[in-house]
């Protein structure tokens, strides 16, 4: 395994799960801890764990807790189902928050039936997610690497790094695989509004990195393609659809409309298990307006306003150059290019 960002934001030890607090990142690192379902639904629902992949392994980790415990009453699998509805209605766009619970539910119930202890069998499930999930993300990282240049000056939205994550990144894990690889690049960062994941969390693990970046606001990404000499855009994604479209952070959408007309490429980064075969709709979720009006608890509008939230957006595929995945690049037509995929 080659060595990966220092930046470790989950952390599952003796029964205990342990999570950086990305919201009051970059300015303290705060550790929150978690030992059962409601306990890390909470977290994902507040923030605290943010990023379809990061979720997903959270999630993996809060079903085996809930199992364990639910055994350890005598009450079965079964047992842990209150506990993990909870947990699955926490972010309902993050595709891998379903994917990681429903693998660990269903090892547990293969080893209850086979006479095996459920608990454990539930605790290596999560495991052997979180490390595919890592493996995924350096084979993610050697892909899309390819498809940067050196001297190049590359665009992305939100924070797809290790804390999006847990391991080096997405879209932000090609990019720093490009620059260890020894490429010259320069990255040009959105701030993302309405939690500045971009601002925060991004240059937090640029910083890290050592990769040169330009921080912008998110209405400028128009005016920095055309004079910033941007040559690519890179984004992750929280939830793919059969046919391509992809959820992501708002504002990934309008991205993908202005390197359209720009003609540059547009990048999706993302694992396999983001991508759900045979769904067509991709529900948006909505936030509290108060993510809007107030930052930090500082009001920035007056009472009262009317806010409209949703925190993704949904790309057409006809926007997106390819998708960019650990066992390959899909390209369009996705339907055919991501079921071979998934199907590899």
């Amino acid at each position: 395994m080659e060595k990966l960002s220092e930046v470790i934001p989950i952390v599952y030890e003796g029964g205990e799960l342990s999570l950086l607090d990305q919201r009051v990142l970059p300015f303290q690192e705060t550790w929150i801890k978690c030992h059962d379902a409601r306990e890390t639904a909470q977290a994902i629902k507040d923030m605290v764990v943010r990023g379809a992949p990061a979720i997903g392994v959270t999630a993996a980790y809060g079903a085996c807790m809930e199992i364990a415990k639910s055994v350890g009453r005598g009450q079965g699998v079964e047992g842990a189902k209150a506990g993990i509805e909870v947990l699955l209605s926490s972010r309902p766009t993050a595709y891998n928050l379903f994917y990681a619970v429903n693998r660990v539910l269903s090892a547990s119930r293969a080893a209850a039936e086979a006479g095996r202890d459920p608990a454990l069998a539930a605790e290596l499930e999560a495991k052997r997610i979180d490390e595919e999930n890592k493996q995924a993300a350096i084979d993610m990282g050697k892909v899309g690497a390819s498809l940067i240049n050196d001297g190049d000056v590359v665009m992305t939205i939100c924070n797809t790094g290790a804390l999006a994550v847990g391991y080096l990144g997405t879209a932000l894990g090609v990019i720093k695989t490009a620059w260890r690889e020894g490429k010259k690049i320069h990255v040009v960062a959105l701030e993302t509004r309405p939690w500045l994941q971009g601002s925060r969390l991004t240059v937090y693990e640029l910083q890290k990195e050592g990769i040169p970046f330009t921080l912008i606001v998110d209405g400028a990404s128009a005016i920095a393609i055309q004079r910033k000499g941007v040559r690519s855009v890179f984004v992750g994604a929280d939830r793919i659809v059969e046919d391509g479209s992809t959820a992501n952070k708002i504002g990934t959408f309008s991205l993908s409309v202005i390197s359209k007309y720009f003609g540059i490429p547009f990048y999706v980064v993302a694992p396999l298990s983001t991508v759900q075969l045979g769904a067509k709709e991709i529900k948006v979720e909505e936030r509290s307006p108060d993510e809007v009006t107030y930052i930090r608890g500082v009001p920035i509008s007056t009472a009262g306003s009317n806010v409209y939230n949703p925190v993704f957006d949904v790309t057409p595929p006809e926007n997106i150059t390819a998708i960019i995945t650990e066992k390959g690049i899909a390209w369009p037509p996705y339907e055919k290019s991501l079921k071979s995929l998934k199907s590899a």
